[in-house]
């Protein structure tokens, strides 16, 4: 804890016990900042459009809320000119996602295999191919191995906030994530 923040409330206390009996959602302000209820009602804000963006499937990232909260306080100074702004920190960003139980979640498609069910596959394949070289007797300029890869025409970002213990992460996308190229690295075995 700062010690500087303890002396100034210590020095403030008697100023912050009335606005604690006092509804805060008059817009008592506390040394010269932005009203708390300003500042809660920006917040509440901000929270109601994240849940609406994810209820539509829509990705929000840190930094469309950093945006966004941006975009809210410059309404609200439209209409409250005499307002103090807020610094949209990422230290006021965690501490926001932490309040409002939020976190950064990962879209999941389809499920993982096990290791054990990979490589029990690719040793079938290994031993297969030795067989067949074995009886077939190629010659090793004409055995080629190859690898292919795709790349997306639309790379999405996989993450997204949502809130703690969500079970499904829905996004909605261009639909042209499936449009792909397939890139083929090949090689023979004896190329020395």
């Amino acid at each position: 804890m700062d010690l500087n923040s303890i002396r100034k409330w210590r020095e403030e206390q008697e100023r912050l016990k009335e606005l604690k009996n006092e509804k805060s959602g008059g817009g008592k302000k506390i040394g010269g900042g932005i009203k708390i209820g300003r500042k809660r009602e920006l917040e509440e804000s901000l929270l109601e459009w994240i849940f609406e963006r994810r209820s539509n499937g829509f990705r929000v990232s840190k930094k469309i809320i950093t945006l966004k909260a941006k975009k809210l306080q410059e309404d609200m100074e439209k209409e409250d000119p005499t307002i103090t702004k807020l610094t949209f920190s990422a230290g006021w960003l965690a501490k926001f996602m932490k309040r409002n139980g939020l976190t950064i979640r990962r879209r999941i498609t389809d499920t993982q295999k096990s290791p054990d069910h990979i490589s029990y596959k690719l040793c079938g394949y290994v031993l297969k191919a030795r067989r067949v070289h074995q009886k077939m007797n190629y010659v090793l300029k004409n055995i080629f191995a190859m690898d292919e890869t795709i790349v997306c025409n639309d790379m999405i970002s996989n993450t997204t906030v949502m809130k703690r213990g969500a079970h499904a992460v829905k996004l909605k996308t261009t639909g042209l994530e499936k449009n792909k190229v397939t890139v083929c690295l090949t090689t023979t075995v004896d190329c020395g």
